[in-house]
């Protein structure tokens, strides 16, 4: 039954019949989860959400870390490991895993990213070597650029 709920959300996006309301109820994180709920165990949901914060995890990692080896070489595995692992928290309840992942708002979805950007930033500046954070800060620059350009071509204004 979820996944025909996507489906018709989505039908229902794109022909303009579903209320900006609506769409945001079911952009909220945890919409699957609580619709899955209702027909599995306590248990079954813990281990459902655990399978799928360490898929996201999986795929943050494969996406971020071969561009984090390309921009910032010079870090030290230790460093690299926390900045991801920081990155990943800050990021990973704005993806909407659980959800149908519509955003009704981009923009603010932009946002949140950046936003989980300087937290990630603001985290890693006391625990790291001035050299390893100008290191780190390379990569953080170089998504918030990306954001930014994101931003600007999908801004309605």
């Amino acid at each position: 039954a979820a996944y025909a709920d996507i489906l018709a959300f989505g039908v229902a996006l794109q022909q303009g019949s579903i209320t900006p309301a609506e769409a945001e109820s079911r952009a909220d994180p945890s919409y699957v989860l609580n619709q899955l709920a209702e027909l599995l165990s306590p248990e079954e949901v813990t281990e459902l959400e655990t399978y799928l914060e360490a898929d996201a995890r999986r795929r943050f990692l494969t996406t971020y870390g071969p561009q984090l080896e390309l921009i910032s070489g010079q870090l030290s595995a230790q460093n690299r490991e926390a900045l991801l692992e920081t990155l990943f928290t800050e990021t990973y309840l704005l993806e909407n895993s659980n959800g149908i992942g519509a955003a009704s708002n981009l923009e603010s979805g932009f946002q949140r990213q950046l936003e989980a950007i300087t937290n990630t930033r603001d985290s890693l500046r006391s625990t790291m070597t001035p050299e390893q954070f100008f290191q780190a800060n390379a990569f953080l620059d170089e998504q918030e650029q990306g954001l930014l350009g994101a931003q600007t071509i999908f801004s309605p204004d």
